[in-house]
């Protein structure tokens, strides 16, 4: 449910509190790797890439590596 209604924020460019139901479904398992994905999408629309970065590596970690090659093809993580 608070994956879903942060990709409700990100629709709307409501970004903070995208972020803030991403971190509340992480809170409630830490191992949904498609929260932290969708996060660390969140963070490179803020420009904050190293957050966007350990995100995605977190979520690679727990199976979910599309956004870390995304990101790594195009150069916002190393």
């Amino acid at each position: 449910l608070y994956k879903t209604r942060g990709n409700a924020y990100y629709n709307l460019e409501q970004y903070v509190k995208a972020i803030q139901n991403y971190d509340k479904a992480i809170e409630l398992d830490p191992k949904y790797a498609t929260a932290y994905s969708y996060r660390g999408g969140t963070y490179l629309i803020l420009h904050r890439d190293t957050q966007a970065c350990a995100d995605f590596n977190k979520a690679c970690d727990l199976g979910n590596c599309g956004g870390l090659k995304r990101a790594l093809k195009a150069g916002f993580c190393r």
